[in-house]
């Protein structure tokens, strides 16, 4: 059938050039594409991906399993983007959450985490580029609905992009 959601890959053509066909690693929400960069001829394996927010543990599993095993695949030299929605533990340690006790606000948490430990995923570990602030607020509460008349509000960091082995390195000498 017609596909009608999913995940997109855009670029600049004056800046970078897609290598091959980009790849459906998982149908309507992860994206594999090889890009060069026409400046100095460097090639980056992107993965950009819309993960679920929440729901069965079938549809979290299947959504970041194949990723896992694709940026373990690929190694270094990737760059994984998008909207996660999952803290990082950075994140979720400063609001009392221990991922690695299993205490989550989301079920994909726990991959996020497997990505960005190193003992876990040795050198094809993850680190997120940026700093880590909100990408997304809800309100919780109105004020017109709240005891103290304030609106009481949630932020959360869950769009990311993130880079494997001596990518940072790389970006940081063409600056």
């Amino acid at each position: 059938g017609k596909e009608i959601a999913g995940v997109l890959f855009a670029y600049d053509p004056d800046k970078v050039s897609v290598v091959g066909k980009p790849t459906r690693v998982v149908k309507g929400r992860v994206l594999h594409v090889t890009i060069k960069m026409l400046e100095d001829d460097q090639e980056l394996d992107v993965i950009v991906a819309y993960m679920p927010q929440s729901g069965r543990p079938k549809d979290m599993k299947d959504s970041w399993e194949p990723t896992i095993a694709l940026v373990v695949k690929l190694g270094e030299g990737v760059l994984l983007g998008g909207d996660l929605n999952a803290e990082t533990y950075k994140s979720l340690i400063k609001v009392g959450k221990d991922v690695s006790k299993g205490q989550t606000c989301r079920p994909g948490e726990i991959y996020l985490y497997k990505l960005m430990d190193e003992s876990l995923m040795g050198e094809a570990v993850l680190k997120r580029l940026g700093k880590e602030t909100p990408t997304s607020t809800r309100v919780i509460t109105t004020a017109e609905n709240s005891e103290t008349g304030e609106a009481v509000i949630s932020d959360h960091c869950i769009d990311h992009i993130m880079h494997s082995g001596s990518l940072k390195v790389r970006l940081r000498a063409r600056r």
